[in-house]
């Protein structure tokens, strides 16, 4: 499995190295899954309000990280309450009227792990529960609720 990283500039950065993104990887990604988890992406994509992806590519798949800092801050991208709870569990502080979010300490990384485990457990709920990971199908709200606590769970185990 290859993990992938954009080339950022004018003091952009992802606050997860590869290094830490594989260790999650190796850690979370059930073995009978790996041949068919071909990617981990992270990328600078302006235009999209989704910070995390699971992507079918034929009998593969791949996972998209969309979240990067500009020095220790994000954009805003939804005013839900469940991504606002989501950040504020790892530690974000959101300024609606800036729409930046500061990441103090390792609150930022705590957040990334979250999405790449989110995503992890999206194609370990699609395996377990015998559903194609491929198919245009939209993950309802059980199963939301069902990675995120997943991904919870995973990442206290690691101490992350």
């Amino acid at each position: 499995m290859r993990v992938t990283f954009d080339k950022l500039s004018d003091g952009r950065s992802f606050p997860l190295s590869r290094g830490s993104a594989k260790r999650i990887i190796d850690a979370l990604v059930p073995s009978d899954l790996r041949p068919r988890l071909t990617k981990v992406h992270f990328g600078c994509n302006r235009a999209t309000s989704q910070e995390a992806r699971l992507a079918g590519r034929g009998p593969t798949y791949e996972i998209r990280v969309t979240f990067w800092l500009e020095g220790e801050t994000s954009r805003v991208v939804s005013r839900s309450p469940e991504w606002v709870g989501g950040v504020r569990r790892a530690g974000g502080e959101i300024d609606s009227e800036l729409e930046r979010v500061t990441w103090p300490g390792r609150s930022a990384q705590r957040y990334a792990a979250f999405l790449l485990a989110h995503e992890i457990a999206h194609a370990v709920y699609a395996h377990e529960h015998g559903l194609s990971v491929l198919s245009e199908r939209r993950g309802g709200p059980a199963e939301e609720s069902w990675c995120d606590r997943w991904a919870n769970e995973a990442l206290a185990k690691l101490d992350l």
